[in-house]
């Protein structure tokens, strides 16, 4: 196995790119994986090959942006582990919606709720699986965040 035996790992937006390959490693160095996504089909794929390559992995249906699924999430893992030891905030939405004066206002909306609300309640719930023995806690962000996206500026 590896560095991450007798660990359990979380990891959101799990179902593909960025978050599947995490589960994949974080399975392979010996986690137990549990893996969140709003995407059901699409996790337990990941899920799936992460068991076939002998790894320990779980999917979770979780929308990031709702306090009552969250805290749910936290209660399930409460319960079934005690414990996390990894957070991975990975889940993460962007969708083309124009420039700046023509973004529809519901779509930014909906973009604030999962990037940047998901990643406080996630965090918010499950930082106390984490406080008796330690963890890691992992954001992803957009380049956005470092960059302007100019073709979106320009008017």
């Amino acid at each position: 196995m590896g560095r991450l035996n007798n660990k359990v790992a979380v990891v959101t937006g799990s179902a593909t790119g960025i978050g599947a390959a995490t589960v994949k490693l974080y399975a392979k160095e010996g986690a137990t994986v549990v893996c969140a996504d709003v995407n059901e089909n699409d996790v337990q794929k990941t899920v799936d090959e992460v068991i076939q390559a002998g790894g320990q992995a779980e999917a979770y249906s979780l929308d990031v942006s709702k306090e009552e699924s969250v805290s749910a999430f936290a209660d399930y893992l409460k319960d079934k582990y005690g414990k996390i030891d990894i957070l991975f905030n990975n889940a993460g939405i962007d969708q083309e919606g124009g420039k700046v004066h023509e973004y529809p206002v519901e779509l930014f909306d909906r973009i604030i709720a999962v990037d940047l609300r998901g990643t406080f309640l996630t965090s918010k719930f499950l930082i106390p699986l984490m406080m008796d023995q330690g963890g890691s806690i992992i954001n992803t962000s957009s380049m956005s965040g470092r960059a302007a996206d100019l073709d979106r500026l320009r008017v």
